[in-house]
């Protein structure tokens, strides 16, 4: 009677009446990346990690759509679990590595990412339904080669140490998420508060009903007589007539989960790394030590229960046990509840809880949300967090990038999917500016890893031999990288030169002429950009040469009449210059040059071809510069007589 009374009461004060009396939501299938005839099935930016956001990602890049037609999905969201072992294997590219370990929650999305942008040389995590640490993602070659194959991650909690200057990867929020608490269908938990940190047990035994008292082990006991509330006791109380004690099975999700760090400070447990002995991240089977001991009041406290990893937002570690309690996404168990397309229903009987009064969810059916009460009542707007997507800085940064276009700003694809957003439970950014605000590029985190670089120069006053090495970029992946020497003059970069290095080279020399060089005295360093941008890009410490270019002038005499060939003859002023002088038809140097002339003691006379009429012809002449002489332009017109 007790139980039957309570849980009617909980289910309509969350809205789960038809649910729990109606019969559950049929699930469907986990939803990577869809493949439809004659379609890709991969992403052009591919993403892993939390469970939390797996859904509403999966929506928001159906939304998105595709780059072509029969092309790659604009954006591809796997999956952070699966039904079957045997696709705990995911491949995320067309000719790439057919068996990256699936990366199960935000801890270890971000881990497969550090490796894919070359930030680390291999990250180790856990793979869904597994305790141990058997899945490796690494910058070798072979199964879990993921270099190049993961372009972000989801996140269900920020950077663990805030703003990073340097950080390779921003934490950009595009939702938020309110966490509750959910128990079985059977529970005889009552209501809770949030609590005090400081909750503990009276005289008698008795706690306050609070997350605090459950996650801290003030409480562990439920103590239920017909006709009474139910209260929270701990172990030194003593059983009364007609009351019956049921053991609370507190559960926190696997370690790489989001949801289970956020858990253990937003909710009051604080307990860090150390797990106290009432929480249990594994489930309950029958038999483990700690089984309901039938009113006697006596159990072995803090026994490691033998079942599987607690997978957050799965209620399986709920089901018949009416004294379990575990943190819950809402807007996930939103999602899960409307039989969205490719929404896993995994709550199995799972209910979320009333706390400090408020229910977590408002609505039924297709217009369930969250409840707006929950998002600003002073106690449960501390169980509210952000949401994430973890895109390498340097390329997030960059506008040509399609990772641009996707997650920076506020009018970034991602952002702009307010109406999927809402519809899978989520709460939309309203913020206009700051952290808080969707495409918020400058959370940052994750220390650049440092490549080994080194470069020897030789200056033949006409050019700069680089002799340059980057061996030690292998033990961090080597993708390749940008090298460019550059000249500064009070800051401003007046020559830059380009060579590129390829994936897997680790040595090049190559030639930088001076020609180029602006006027002034210029000081040449060198600028290693990686591929990868989870390495930092170099500048060398010291000057590899310092050079000075004279200032250049360039005077012309055009002649030539109308359909008969022309003639300039140029003339360049400076340190002796040499070097190639070139004549362009406009007023740029744009398409091919109609003349092209050597200097000879300054002087270069170059014949041009004929005009078809008479009247003025702009032409524009430019000089390449040597080893002592900057380059310079000058703009004439050529009256065809």
């Amino acid at each position: 009677m007790m139980k039957t009374s309570f849980t009617t009461k909980f289910a309509a004060a969350t809205g789960l009446t038809a649910l729990l009396f109606g019969g559950l939501v049929p699930s469907v299938a986990h939803a990577d990346p869809s493949t439809e005839s004659g379609k890709s099935s991969f992403g052009q930016l591919s993403g892993v990690g939390s469970d939390t956001t797996q859904d509403v990602m999966n929506g928001i890049s159906a939304a998105i759509g595709r780059v072509t037609t029969l092309g790659d999905w604009k954006l591809a969201s796997y999956d952070a679990t699966w039904a079957s072992p045997t696709t705990n294997a995911i491949q995320t590219k067309s000719g790439g590595t057919a068996a990256i370990g699936r990366p199960n929650g935000s801890g270890d999305g971000l881990k497969a990412l550090r490796v894919a942008i070359g930030n680390t040389a291999s990250q180790t995590g856990t793979r869904y339904g597994s305790s141990s640490a058997d899945s490796t993602w690494s910058v070798s070659t072979g199964a879990n080669y993921v270099v190049g194959q993961i372009q972000f991650s989801r996140s269900s909690s920020g950077p663990a140490s805030g703003n990073t200057e340097d950080g390779v990867v921003s934490y950009v929020p595009f939702a938020r998420d309110a966490v509750g608490y959910a128990v079985s269908a059977n529970s005889v938990m009552p209501p809770l508060t949030k609590g005090t940190a400081g909750d503990a047990a009276d005289g008698s035994g008795v706690t306050p009903s609070s997350l605090y008292a459950i996650y801290n082990c003030a409480a562990t006991r439920i103590i239920t007589k017909a006709g009474q509330t139910a209260k929270l006791v701990n172990n030194s109380y003593s059983l009364g007539a007609g009351e019956t004690s049921t053991r609370i099975r507190a559960y926190i999700p696997q370690s790489s989960s989001g949801t289970a760090k956020f858990w253990q400070g937003a909710s009051g447990a604080q307990f860090g790394g150390t797990v106290p002995s009432c929480v249990e991240a594994k489930k309950f089977v029958a038999g483990d030590a700690g089984d309901v001991d039938g009113g006697n009041n006596t159990f072995t406290s803090g026994a490691d229960y033998s079942g599987t990893s607690v997978q957050e937002h799965d209620g399986t570690a709920l089901v018949g046990n009416a004294g379990a309690i575990m943190p819950y996404s809402i807007p996930k168990w939103i999602g899960q509840s409307k039989g969205l397309p490719g929404v896993a229903d995994t709550r199995n009987g799972a209910v979320i809880g009333v706390l400090n009064g408020v229910a977590g969810t408002d609505g039924v059916g297709s217009n369930m949300q969250i409840n707006p009460t929950f998002l600003t009542n002073e106690v449960t707007t501390t169980l509210t967090r952000l949401v994430y997507n973890v895109v390498p800085y340097r390329v997030l940064t960059d506008p040509t990038t399609p990772e641009y276009r996707m997650f920076y700003g506020r009018t970034s694809l991602v952002c702009a999917q307010s109406a999927v957003i809402r519809n899978y439970g989520f709460g939309v950014l309203s913020a206009t500016s700051g952290s808080s605000s969707c495409g918020y590029h400058l959370s940052r985190a994750v220390a650049p890893a440092t490549p080994t670089v080194t470069a020897t120069a030789t200056d033949d006053s006409a050019n700069l031999e680089i002799d340059f090495n980057i061996s030690a970029f292998t033990s961090t992946g080597n993708g390749g990288a940008t090298v460019k020497v550059k000249a500064t003059s009070g800051g401003t970069v007046t020559y830059p030169y380009t060579t590129t290095i390829a994936a897997g080279e680790t040595s090049k020399t190559f030639s930088v002429p001076y020609s180029a060089l602006g006027s002034g005295t210029q000081a040449l360093r060198l600028v290693v950009t990686p591929n990868l941008p989870g390495i930092a890009i170099d500048t060398s410490a010291s000057d590899l040469v310092t050079k000075s270019g004279a200032v250049t002038t360039i005077a012309a005499t055009v002649t030539g009449k109308a359909n008969q060939a022309g003639s300039a003859r140029v003339t360049v002023t400076g340190s002796s210059p040499t070097g190639t002088v070139k004549v362009y038809k406009g007023t740029s140097a744009t398409g091919s040059p109609i003349g092209t002339g050597t200097l000879t003691t300054g002087v270069a006379t170059i014949a041009l071809p004929a005009q078809p009429k008479k009247g003025n012809v702009a032409l524009f002449i430019t000089y390449s510069g040597d080893g002592s002489n900057a380059a310079s332009t000058t703009a004439v017109t050529w009256k065809v007589n």
